[in-house]
């Protein structure tokens, strides 16, 4: 038997999301924020030189209360000038797992072409477009799709999936502008039906998962938004209109298709010394799915709203990350995946670096305000030469029955991970 660690912290953190092993992403416009994840999905900058490629392995075991799920993930990313002008830009993964039966998954997280000049920016192939300020999931970044492949990350951070689409930028000073049109929606990626986190709702098995829906012109999507920073001020202004790849609903599962999806979001961020003020609020109209009295699945057009508070501290080789988020609907509907689909959530992240930075120990701790369960995990990190980092923690889950941590209070583990980057 597992025994639970008692971390009780009292914080504010943003909305629970499952992720992958890999790490979370963090936002393109926010630079020497005190992110707790350890890589970045943000888009490739500019190539130094004619090529450069990076590879890297990760390992790992999870220890569960009465089962073992065995991690691996090989990544390889590559970045080439094309001309004076252009480059390209690669970001590829191959992921094992092995809980009852082994398993291997491909990804192509990005695979484009870019085209600079002074002041504009073409971007054409498959590419993560992430919006928000805020470390873990912002309510502006409704329009990407996330990967939740893998349950409760020891990050709890969020992986944005790439998908086909063309980018244009443009810069002037502290000011931007950019839009992007999307041919068709790429689905969220749920947990595998084998793995410990498949049992969260059979009937959500039907949704499409590492394939995108259908190729039709009613599911495509355009977005575009606007910003500046100015002094210590940044502050984002979006649009988006097509169909929702983030909210997992059982009954929108059934009727095997997206949901139109039209929303605004604005989302600002203020340094003041070591602190860091930031808030993030997108609102809008989604078509949600309910079953009738005799059982039919019938659709309906419901108002949302989404907002998340948020403020970081960096001193030396300490941090501290506090969120809150918060959605709403106009209406109230039964649904097995409700804990995912209308979750609130309180949370705080700690980080403390030792020995130069070379040890780092992690407390994070998250609370869910409606269901009153809690993800509670502690973690640390130390770089053995430069190359190799091992990683190692508790991720504990509990809560109430019809909860999220509550429906996955079997499955907190302890792990060990070593990984390799070159």
């Amino acid at each position: 038997m597992l025994c639970k660690f008692k971390l009780y912290i009292y914080a504010l953190f943003s909305c629970l999301t499952f992720s992958s092993v890999a790490f979370g992403a963090s936002d393109p416009d926010l630079e020497g924020m005190p992110l707790l994840s350890m890589e970045s999905t943000k888009p490739s900058e500019p190539v130094a030189s004619d090529t450069l490629i990076k590879l890297g392995w990760k390992t790992g075991v999870r220890q569960m209360r009465d089962k073992q799920d065995v991690l691996g993930s090989l990544k390889t990313s590559a970045d080439a000038k094309l001309g004076a002008h252009a480059s390209a830009h690669w970001d590829g993964e191959l992921r094992y797992q092995k809980t009852s039966t082994p398993s291997w998954q491909d990804f192509i997280h990005e695979a484009a072409i870019t085209w600079r000049s002074t002041h504009w920016d073409l971007k054409v192939g498959q590419q993560r477009l992430p919006w928000g300020v805020m470390d873990f999931t912002s309510p502006s970044n409704r329009q990407s799709a996330q990967d939740l492949s893998q349950g409760v990350s020891p990050s709890l951070a969020t992986l944005n999936r790439g998908a086909p689409a063309v980018m244009v930028r443009g810069t002037w000073g502290g000011a931007f502008a950019e839009g992007f049109y999307r041919p068709f929606t790429t689905a969220t990626l749920l947990p595998d039906e084998g793995s410990p986190w498949g049992q969260f709702s059979p009937i959500i098995r039907l949704l499409p998962e590492a394939k995108p829906y259908a190729q039709d012109e009613r599911y495509r999507g355009i977005g575009g938004r606007i910003g500046f920073r100015l002094g210590a001020l940044g502050m984002r202004l979006g649009s988006y209109s097509g169909y929702d790849q983030w909210r997992i609903n059982d009954h929108q599962a059934l009727a095997s298709k997206p949901s139109p999806l039209r929303y605004h979001s604005i989302d600002f961020d203020v340094s003041l010394g070591s602190w860091v003020l930031k808030g993030d609020l997108a609102w809008g109209e989604a078509r949600r799915y309910q079953l009738n009295p005799i059982g039919l699945i019938e659709s309906f057009d419901d108002q949302w709203l989404a907002s998340a508070i948020g403020l970081d501290y960096q001193w030396q080789d300490f941090s501290l990350v506090l969120e809150g988020a918060r959605i709403e609907w106009d209406q109230e509907i039964e649904s097995l995946t409700k804990a995912l689909d209308s979750r609130s959530t309180a949370s705080m992240a700690i980080q403390q670096s030792f020995l130069k930075s070379d040890l780092d120990i992690h407390v994070i701790a998250q609370y869910g305000l409606d269901e009153g369960d809690w993800i509670k995990i502690l973690k640390l990190n130390y770089k053995l030469i430069d190359h190799i980092l091992f990683e190692g923690g508790v991720v504990d889950l509990e809560g109430p029955v019809d909860s999220l941590a509550g429906l996955y209070a079997d499955q907190d583990y302890y792990y060990l991970e070593i990984q390799l980057a070159y």
